[in-house]
Order: structure tokens, then sequence, then C-alpha cells
């Protein structure tokens, strides 16, 4: 399992190695926000392999390369390369990919639980509503963690401005919204490209 998973996550070296050079760099620069930020990312990136070391499952390739994919895009490029202040759609798509990895994550769960019989066989809706709900409650508690990081740490993360703040919320939760319908229709017995390779992946590498 160890070697596995350590096989598995060598796909995501390059990304990691972009941002080990990004806190060599912020710290020359004695840009100590983005070190800060840098070194934050390049630990994270590891949370996958750090997931299946703790709970001992096995992740879907799709799920681990979107993941650190996604923290490489958002919080470092966006925050430590700038791209958040050049393009102002950045962080808009940011919010709305969360909602499709967040919603992933809910989907394996779903499907692992009800695989090993520890959850009832519901109506694909039913986990449709469940999944968007769960993501909803996630954008919500982001922006709360947002709020409460300006106002304690003086940071500026939502702008003041409180149109950006329920657009990060609608996005987020519309990316929730995508994953549960697309669960819905695998729950259907339809094939749905992506989410369905990723289920069965979970199942057949955690039975």
């Amino acid at each position: 399992m160890k070697d596995e998973s350590l096989r598995r996550h060598l796909w995501a070296v390059p990304f990691e190695i972009v941002m080990l050079a990004g806190v060599f760099v912020t710290f020359a620069k004695h840009d100590y926000f983005h070190l800060l930020t840098a070194l934050f990312t390049f630990t994270v990136s590891f949370v996958p392999f750090i997931f299946e070391r703790l709970f001992k499952v096995r992740l879907p390739s799709l799920l681990q390369v979107s993941y650190v994919a996604f923290v490489f895009g958002t919080m470092f490029v966006g925050e430590v390369w700038g791209v958040y202040a050049r393009l102002p759609w950045w962080d808009d798509a940011a919010h709305f990919l969360s909602g499709l990895l967040v919603g992933m994550g809910v989907i394996l769960w779903l499907s692992l639980l009800e695989y090993k019989n520890k959850l009832p066989k519901l109506p694909g809706w039913l986990l449709a509503i469940f999944t968007a709900c769960f993501m909803a409650a996630i954008a919500v508690l982001w922006e709360v963690c947002e709020f409460s990081s300006d106002q304690i740490f003086g940071t500026f993360s939502q702008g003041a401005d409180l149109v950006d703040t329920m657009w990060d919320i609608i996005l987020g939760s519309s990316g929730g919204v995508v994953m549960g319908i697309l669960f819905a229709l695998h729950a259907r017995k339809k094939r749905v490209i992506g989410v369905s390779k990723a289920v069965e992946e979970f199942r057949r590498f955690n039975r």
C-alpha cells in the first residue's frame, strides 16, 4: 500500500517542484505572505497521499489529478503568481471547479457506503440533492472563513463586496449541482464519462 500510494503520487511531482521553487523565490524576495501561501499549497498537495495512508483507502487517479491541479491552479497560480488580480474570471472558475471537486468526493463517499451496505439503496434524485446541499454548505463555510480572515488578519479575500461573495457561493454551489445531476444519472445506470469510471475504480480499489 505504501509503495503503491507513493508510486501513484509521482505524477504530482512536477507541480510540487514548481510550488517548492515558489517557496524559495518568495523567501528571497522577503514576500512573506506569498511565502506562506506557496508553502501551504506545497504542503496540501500531499493530502491525497496522506489520506490514503491514514484511512487505508485508494483514491481514483482522476480525483488525485483533479485535486493537485486544482490546488496548483487556484492557490498557487492564482495567488502567488497574481493571476487573480490580472484575470478576474479566474476566481469565478476556481469556485465552480471547487464545487465539481468536492461533489466528486461526496459521490465517491456515498457510493462506497452504498457498495459496502453501510447505506441503504437511495433514489438518484435524493443522492443528487444531498451532493448539491453538501457543496452549498461548504461554499458558505468557505465564505465565512474568508470573512473571518478579513476581519481578524486584515486580508482582502472578499474585496469588501457582497456581490462577489454571493457569486462565489452561487458558483461553488452550481458545481455541486452539476455533480449531483451526474451522480443521479450514474445511479440510474447511465454511463457518465469520468464519474462512472471514478466510482467503479474507487469501489474496485476498496473492496
